[in-house]
């Protein structure tokens, strides 16, 4: 029978001798990377003492033919500082997403695990602090998972660890949200109140260009993100011509991100490339962007639809702002109206809950710009609570032929 080949990076049987008093040789054979092999051996003052020696020389040597430095016992932010170069020169992420993976690692898992060694991550360890992490920060520790398994990933293709440890995690408990979508009610004193805002003759300073009820009339008539909407060029919007039947269109093809070192930019598509698309909108969008339309400079195809006063790209935390202040000032609202956990992004649900109830969930989410059904029926649309009536008349096919006999209780 032939004598089994030993696996690469591994050592056979380690023999001992004693050579003199107190003094032990001990040996082994290594299978090296190249699948050749070469003999260690080193000496000590016992038996265990010169097999301690040699499987230090053999880890040593181990550790020497990684030509990256990461081994076992490398620190996790060393191994992290070579994976953000890796991911950097391979330029697969979007800046912003690029962005934040390295502000979890700064700021959250560097200072709480960067000096842990790869070997001591273990399954164990990392289960019980997302889990601990994830008791008062649930998204720190969702975007640590995601970002620490992929620099264990790292440790894995180099050899450094045999398996990513991150994988074997218990999974996090997800918040569960009622979707919020605002009714015709509360859209009718979010528009007044809009509409009123700092318009009073003792205010001071300017008074507001009204972009913010057409920016909200936007994202409502086309389930645009609050960034998207901002993004909208000149040659994004096409008026339609009714006398020839022709619909009024808006193309989603950018989002205003934020890039370090160069603020505020457009991006040249959507939150993901694949989200590009083009709506057909209802007769209040139309208005709102023509009255826009009438205060700007359209001579530029590429010019911003929503902009500053000094015509330079409109922040979505400025628009943000602008609204928090607008509820704060409004004391005068009925009891039954509360606004308070009311956001621009409430009304992209508003425009994909309306359509998944009047036509169906696939067209919401392509207005969307979803791939899937599955992310707008969990955090998009409301769960349909009354089942439809005819539910009744079909079950009545299971009633008995006859009734059934009353039984009279004997005296």
């Amino acid at each position: 029978m032939p004598r089994p080949v030993q696996p690469i990076g591994t050592f056979g049987i380690i023999r001992v001798k004693k050579v003199r008093e107190h003094t032990f040789y001990a040996s082994t054979r290594f299978r090296d990377y190249d699948g050749g092999y070469i003999r260690f051996s080193a000496t000590g003052g016992t038996d265990g003492g010169a097999q301690r020696e040699l499987k230090k020389k053999l880890a040593d040597y181990t550790e020497s033919q990684n030509t990256d430095g990461i081994t076992s016992r490398t620190p996790l932010g060393d191994v992290a500082a070579i994976w953000l170069q890796e991911i950097s020169a391979a330029q697969q992420l979007s800046p912003q997403t690029f962005d934040a993976y390295a502000d979890n690692l700064r700021t959250v898992l560097i200072p709480d695990l960067g000096k842990m060694r790869l070997s001591e991550l273990t399954v164990g360890v990392l289960d019980r602090y997302f889990k601990q992490l994830a008791a008062d920060h649930p998204s720190r520790a969702r975007r640590g998972k995601v970002v620490l398994s992929q620099v264990m990933a790292l440790a894995v293709r180099h050899d450094a660890i045999r398996t990513n440890p991150v994988l074997m995690t218990g999974a996090l408990k997800k918040s569960r949200h009622e979707v919020k979508v605002v009714s015709i009610d509360e859209l009718a004193h979010i528009r007044r109140i809009i509409a009123e805002w700092r318009t009073g003759e003792a205010v001071m300073g300017p008074k507001p260009d009204g972009q913010l009820a057409q920016i909200f009339d936007v994202i409502l008539g086309t389930g645009a993100r609050i960034g998207e909407a901002l993004a909208l060029r000149i040659c994004d919007i096409q008026f339609g011509d009714t006398e020839m039947g022709s619909a009024a269109t808006v193309t989603i093809s950018g989002t205003i991100v934020p890039r370090r070192g160069l603020g505020l930019v457009r991006q040249d598509h959507p939150k993901h490339s694949k989200h590009w698309r083009v709506v057909t909108v209802p007769s209040f969008v139309v208005a709102a962007l023509k009255a826009r339309s009438a205060v700007i400079d359209t001579s530029d195809p590429d010019g911003l639809i929503f902009q500053t006063r000094k015509s330079t790209i409109l922040s979505p935390a400025n628009v943000r702002r602008q609204w928090r202040a607008i509820r704060a000032d409004r004391v005068d609202l009925p009891a039954s109206i509360d606004l308070g956990d009311v956001t621009p992004h409430v009304f992209r649900k508003t425009a994909a809950d309306t359509v998944d109830k009047k036509i169906g969930t696939r067209i919401a989410a392509d207005m969307l710009g979803h791939s899937s059904t599955a992310v707008t029926e969990q955090f998009y649309v409301q769960p349909v609570k009354h089942v439809d009536p005819a539910t009744a008349a079909a079950l009545q096919s299971l009633a008995p032929a006859q009734s059934a006999p009353v039984l009279v209780p004997r005296a």
